[in-house]
């Protein structure tokens, strides 16, 4: 197997800080190929037979990783992987550490807007390493589009335990232990004390959401081994597996129940032994994985082309800002513009980099310019939306009935590209009592957020007041009743308006 050097980018990447270098050089634009597949799309430096041997593996992986992991495909983001055919190449993009060392410890970093990712493996890393962290991103970017809560651990394990997903002649294997873990855990559980750091009960380990805690006092290495030491023990161990009780723990987080009140919904008396019991398994060595002849993916039809000097720049501009090299984000950006001044690809990355650089003026004018374009990027609408949102509205939070029923056009549009950007449902729903005039648009578009993020309660206060426009109070009152009997699904603001609108409602109805 090739050793390759990744990175794996949800676009639109997005944009909080990491530490890193804005002196990194820029990668080159020239001598790539692009495979766009249904489900992503593949940017490589790699001669052909390699890059179509890759998409072929990772369309495979994330064909099965979809039966255990069911999202709505309709919440995933565009997914955007690009291989890197020398080392060179690859580091252009790499985040630097704390430390300042690049070579220790480069996995992956990640960020929420809505969400991107780049997976880099590290010099020192085989073939497999490689390979189970393109897995793991794939997993992230399904566990993403599942907006349920769940403990960072239970993330953590199931994004290990699929990552080392095999195919095997005619044979798929799911679970098969990491190499070197096991042994890893049974040091611990043994040696509490030792070198290897504390291991933690399976309260504490579910209650984590600090990393640099963990780092402190347990140590990163360890937290990551014994969150896919539990994962495994409740997906394949004999007493767990049998009962879903994955499953069903994912269930009473997803009721945002504290750790120990879900581990005693779910395991009842025996969440006491529940330690006892992950120990003995870890212990008896017996890690157990499915084997079964492999479900093969429709194949792919796209093959290997190549790719357009433009938009190779527009994605590496996108994957240096995702690691915080603005000035070489920027660099890229303004080269994608040069080579292709009629496309919006090179506007979209310079809105992102403007963005990531808070310069709001520069990124409001490359908005603009991109959907003069014709953008298609769902992202490149909602900035444009929020920007003018946040400069129209008044002290006390309020958006002029003209600018509010631009911006819901802009939300409407962006959500209608790409529907899991939920924060453009949300804002559609936040501005509906501010609109100048609403539409019956405006509620299919807050019907179908409804049905795509039916635990977002923002989204059925704006439906709500959607309907109170509109004179069916009726409606109203029943979408606000039914909104206010789940209050763990709205923020403090939106409690405050629903109780408002539907006191409203109640006494003109009175009247």
């Amino acid at each position: 197997m090739k050793r390759i050097w990744t990175a794996l980018a949800l676009i639109p990447a997005c944009l909080a800080p990491a530490a890193a270098s804005d002196a990194a050089p820029a990668a080159q634009t020239d001598g790539w190929r692009v495979v766009v597949a249904p489900n992503f799309t593949v940017f490589s430096r790699m001669d052909p037979g390699a890059t179509e041997d890759w998409c072929q593996k990772f369309n495979q992986f994330l064909y099965a990783t979809g039966k255990a992991i069911k999202v709505d495909p309709r919440t995933l983001p565009p997914l955007t992987l690009v291989l890197f055919g020398s080392r060179s190449d690859f580091w252009a993009i790499a985040p630097i550490l704390k430390d300042n060392d690049p070579l220790q410890g480069v996995a992956a970093f990640s960020f929420s807007r809505p969400w991107g990712v780049i997976g880099a493996s590290c010099d020192l890393g085989s073939d497999e390493n490689t390979q189970r962290l393109l897995f793991g991103m794939g997993v992230n970017w399904y566990l993403e589009a599942d907006r349920h809560p769940r403990p960072k651990a239970l993330s953590i394990g199931l994004n290990e335990v699929y990552s080392t997903y095999t195919v095997d002649r005619d044979i798929e294997i799911i679970g098969r232990p990491i190499r070197g873990r096991t042994t890893f855990l049974q040091t611990a559980v043994n040696h509490p004390l030792g070198s290897v750091g504390r291991f933690l009960p399976i309260e504490q380990l579910l209650a984590q959401t600090d990393l640099s805690a963990i780092q402190d006092r347990h140590g990163v290495p360890l937290y990551y081994a014994e969150c896919w030491g539990f994962a495994h023990f409740l997906l394949f161990s004999r007493e767990m597996s049998g009962s879903h009780a994955m499953d069903r723990l994912l269930r009473a987080f997803s009721q945002r129940q504290p750790p120990r009140e879900a581990l005693a919904q779910v395991f009842g008396a025996g969440a006491s032994s529940l330690d006892l019991k992950f120990h003995n398994y870890l212990e008896g060595g017996d890690f157990y994985e499915v084997r079964r002849p492999v479900e093969r993916a429709p194949p792919l039809s796209a093959t290997p082309r190549v790719a357009g000097p433009a938009a190779v720049a527009a994605v590496l501009s996108r994957l240096e800002a995702s690691a915080h090299h603005l000035d070489v984000a920027r660099i890229h950006a303004d080269e994608a513009v040069r080579l292709a001044p009629d496309s919006p690809g090179g506007y979209e990355a310079r809105a992102v980099v403007c963005d990531a650089d808070r310069q709001s003026d520069a990124m409001l004018e490359a908005c603009e310019t991109a959907i003069r374009l014709h953008s298609r990027d769902g992202l490149i609408w909602t900035m444009r939306a929020g920007e003018r949102v946040r400069r129209a509205s008044t002290a006390a939070d309020r958006t002029p009935p003209g600018e509010a029923r631009e911006a819901v056009n802009d939300f409407e549009t962006a959500v209608k590209l790409q529907p899991s950007i939920e924060d453009g449902f949300r804002r559609i729903a936040t501005l509906m009592g501010d609109v100048s005039h609403v539409t019956e648009d405006d509620g299919k578009f807050l019907l179908y957020g409804t049905m795509l993020y039916p635990d977002d309660g923002g989204i059925e206060v704006g439906r709500a007041q959607w309907a109170h426009r509109i004179r069916e109070d009726k409606l109203a009152l029943q979408l606000l009743d039914d909104a206010l009997a789940h209050p763990d699904r709205l923020s403090e603001k939106e409690i405050e308006r629903a109780r408002a609108t539907r006191a409203s409602l109640a006494g003109g109805a009175a009247g």
